[in-house]
């Protein structure tokens, strides 16, 4: 309660403020403080631990390597914590930065959701990190930026094996027609789910695979209940959809202000929706209805939905991006900045 009231506050700066490079400074303090002070929760008090008595027993080769170096160097669990917040930080920003998002927005968006899992479970924080870094070699041209792409999403993956998901981001990099895409995840999505709850994907796993740990994981459904689950999944490509919309209704404002030539305004829609820009925001699109397929693998493990959390903070960037070309033509600024963050609060409640 404390966290969303302290929310609310730099929610309301936002609008009263007009010093906002020290609004943009007292959020990421209080994010560093929030972050790297907090410690009372059963997965930190388990990396303490594992930390402290240098036992990585079961988690993975990259996770182990960190700790034993930062220990090796003197750092003591907390100031280890600490470096990881400030480096997430320091990411979030030039992130916001080099996609021309407003910082501030999309720092209180990221602290709705999912800032406050990011400070918990810290192997799938760095996963986050690296395939932040790793999108920027994405968006370029080339096979070396490919290879790239790949080099560190396969480092990300030393730390949670849930990032090799990341490596079908490239392939959908060429496919031109977004559409398509979008129906065929869809479709793959509604089949994967029916075949589960049938009881038809337990039967030719059965005949495929005889290691009997994994064939136990595979075929040991969770309830109903994951429909709800689902949600979390669901809601932030709609959410995206809604901007995306939005977007193309800008690009198409551009042709008639063109047409009526108004050049002024015309150029500033320029400058944020760039042939580079339209290539990111289509990619984001086609990652959302990948991440769509989440739904089938959560029907097993409800912790697959991490798989779609990592990529929310680039859905926040392109969101904000938006709504700050509409505070430039001054239309339903406050409407779409508080539909954002609602949007968030719900999928952090869900």
């Amino acid at each position: 309660k404390i966290l969303y009231i302290i929310s609310v506050y730099f929610f309301l700066l936002e609008f009263i403020s007009k010093r906002k490079k020290l609004s943009i400074g007292l959020l990421i303090i209080f994010l560093f403080i929030l972050g790297s002070g907090n410690y009372d929760n059963a997965d930190l008090n388990n990396y303490y631990t594992r930390y402290e008595n240098l036992n990585n027993t079961g988690l993975e080769a990259g996770w182990g390597f960190l700790t034993k170096v930062f220990s090796s160097l003197g750092f003591d669990f907390l100031l280890f914590k600490a470096v990881l917040i400030l480096i997430l930080l320091i990411l979030v920003y030039k992130s916001a930065k080099f996609y021309h998002a407003d910082v501030y927005s999309v720092f209180l968006c990221y602290l709705f959701f999912p800032f406050i899992w990011d400070i918990i479970q810290l192997r799938n924080t760095i996963v986050m990190m690296l395939l932040m870094a790793a999108f920027t070699y994405l968006l370029q041209s080339g096979w070396k930026n490919a290879l790239k792409y790949l080099i560190l999403i396969g480092i990300a993956s030393l730390f949670h094996q849930v990032a090799l998901w990341y490596i079908l981001f490239l392939p959908a990099k060429f496919v031109k027609n977004k559409k398509p895409l979008a129906f065929l995840c869809i479709l793959c999505t509604v089949i994967g789910c029916f075949f589960i709850y049938t009881g038809i994907i337990d039967e030719v796993i059965t005949i495929i695979i005889n290691r009997e740990r994994v064939l136990d994981y595979l075929t040991s459904k969770a309830g109903l209940g994951v429909i709800v689950g689902w949600m979390r999944i669901i809601l932030p490509v709609f959410v995206f959809l809604i901007f995306y919309k939005r977007y193309q209704n800008i690009k198409d404002n551009r042709k008639i202000l063109i047409k009526k030539r108004i050049v002024d305004k015309a150029k500033i829609i320029d400058k944020y929706i760039s042939v580079d820009y339209s290539e990111f925001a289509d990619l984001i699109y086609k990652i959302n209805f990948i991440n769509l397929m989440v739904c089938v693998l959560t029907c097993y493990n409800a912790m697959f939905f991490r798989i779609v959390r990592n990529v929310l903070l680039l859905n926040i960037i392109f969101i904000v991006h938006v709504i700050d070309i509409d505070v430039k033509f001054k239309k339903n600024t406050l409407l779409n900045t508080i539909f954002a963050v609602i949007s968030f609060i719900i999928i952090a409640g869900v």
